[in-house]
């Protein structure tokens, strides 16, 4: 299962759009909803619309039979971070990294 949906302005330019999907916890081998990728055109941030898709993917994972949880990844240093923390996503692990 892939979902895209795609943020169309009112002249049917595209602003953005975010990658839904299935994953599996590989530790209890249950299904979860995934948002793969969230991407706002660098011309539209900062107007809400990072928020709104992720609302609306949530929404519509739900409605596909998501109902306990849905995951995404996220660097550290992604300013991002700080909006899935608004919509209440919590942090689930850590990786961790050795230059040698």
């Amino acid at each position: 299962m892939v979902i895209i949906l795609v943020y169309r302005n009112t002249d049917s330019s595209i602003a953005g759009w975010i990658l839904l999907g299935e994953n599996t916890d590989y530790f209890s081998d249950k299904k979860f909803g995934f948002i793969y990728d969230v991407y706002v055109l660098p011309e539209y941030r900062g107007r809400g619309i990072s928020k709104e898709f992720i609302q609306e993917g949530i929404s519509t994972l739900k409605t596909s039979g998501f109902e306990e949880v849905v995951r995404l990844n996220v660097f550290a240093t992604n300013y991002a971070k700080e909006i899935y923390k608004k919509v209440g996503f919590k942090d689930l692990n850590s990786i961790m990294t050795l230059s040698i």
